[in-house]
């Protein structure tokens, strides 16, 4: 599909029917193309980055807490976590090899949630340090 610039319209799926939530924009994208193939593409539900909130308890709590406790600088004890917790991929730079972890900031809300159960097991588990949960 090179050199086509596709427009994205919301819709909800309502008793196996597509109901758009701007009709007007829709019709209007439509004309633009009249007499013309096209293509149409459905996509599944999109799941939402972290929330601000777990990204506020993250760096408040967790990342604060066991900065202070470690001896480390916030982003350091970031990299440390994010090393250790999440996945990697590898780049070849020329003939070196470079791990790279992932970035909490494309982890969807489950997946941050995950990531920040794993800390707070290990901390309690392997360092014998208690993170309170969000709600306490």
């Amino acid at each position: 599909m090179k050199g086509i610039n596709p427009r994205k319209h919301k819709v909800k799926i309502v008793d196996g029917k597509v109901v758009f939530l701007d009709r007007f924009s829709f019709d209007q994208e439509i004309k633009k193309h009249e007499g013309r193939n096209a293509w149409l593409t459905i996509g599944g539900r999109r799941t939402d980055t972290r929330s601000l909130n777990q990204n506020a308890y993250y760096w408040g709590v967790i990342v604060d807490m066991l900065g202070k406790y470690l001896g480390y600088f916030p982003d350091e004890i970031h990299a440390v976590l994010k090393q250790k917790f999440l996945p990697a991929k590898t780049v070849v730079l020329k003939d070196e090899e470079i791990v790279i972890p992932e970035s909490t900031a494309k982890l969807d809300t489950t997946q941050f949630e995950e990531y920040l159960e794993s800390i707070r097991v290990w901390a309690a588990r392997d360092l014998n340090f208690v993170i309170p949960s969000p709600n306490e």
